[in-house]
């Protein structure tokens, strides 16, 4: 294995185990695509006391799509999060160099402007967006 593919699995495993980590209770909806939506990876887990509950094949095979998703140069990570009736969705930028949080506005435009013809589309009821959140190791 060279050197550029250890270290984008590195990345990709990463920032997958500090998502599942960091997340708050909930049920979760993961999807992570490159920039031409042809590559499309998900998964679906609960946390609930900082407890996560994943099935660990769902949690490789995410991680390694993941690396394929930042290999491709660009594309995006969303989490769909549900609590007591409540959705929240928060985004990422995935580029080769990792995965990147994006801000509130920029997690609203992504999903209230149509991909194909970049009209506006009415906001969800019910749902906030919200900013995504490091996904970096702590540092020592």
């Amino acid at each position: 294995m060279n050197l550029r593919a250890k270290e984008i699995l590195d990345l990709s495993a990463t920032a997958t185990a500090a998502l599942i980590s960091r997340l708050p209770d909930g049920q979760h909806a993961v999807v992570c695509a490159d920039g031409g939506a042809e590559f499309v990876s998900s998964m679906e887990f609960s946390t609930l006391v900082g407890l996560a509950s994943v099935c660990p094949d769902c949690t490789m095979e995410f991680a390694s799509n993941l690396a394929c998703v930042i290999a491709s140069g660009q594309g995006g990570l969303v989490v769909r999060t549900h609590v007591e009736g409540k959705e929240t969705v928060r985004g990422w930028n995935v580029t080769p160099s990792g995965v990147d949080p994006v801000s509130e506005s920029v997690t609203y435009s992504a999903y209230t402007t149509d991909a194909v013809t970049g009209e506006f589309v009415p906001p969800e009821d019910g749902v906030t967006y919200a900013a995504g959140f490091s996904l970096s190791p702590p540092e020592a």
